[in-house]
């Protein structure tokens, strides 16, 4: 889990590097691409209010693969 946090945190670095780079050429201002990253960055505040660390993971809420394909 921890291995694949940290892809999908380098993932949205370089990506974010790459949509600042464009905001830049784009709105010929070095100020464009701040509102959409503080836009994100309240997003991703909020969204960690959902996250219940107390409660336990349990492998039957997750579906299997023959499960899924069953369906």
């Amino acid at each position: 889990m921890v291995g694949l946090m940290n892809t999908s945190a380098q993932v949205g670095g370089l990506l974010s590097t790459v949509a600042y780079g464009y905001l830049v050429d784009r709105f010929r201002s070095y100020d464009a691409p701040f509102v959409p990253m503080a836009a994100l960055l309240l997003l991703g505040a909020i969204l960690w209010f959902k996250i219940d660390a107390s409660r336990e993971l349990s492998t039957e809420s997750f579906a299997t693969p023959a499960q899924v394909l069953t369906r």
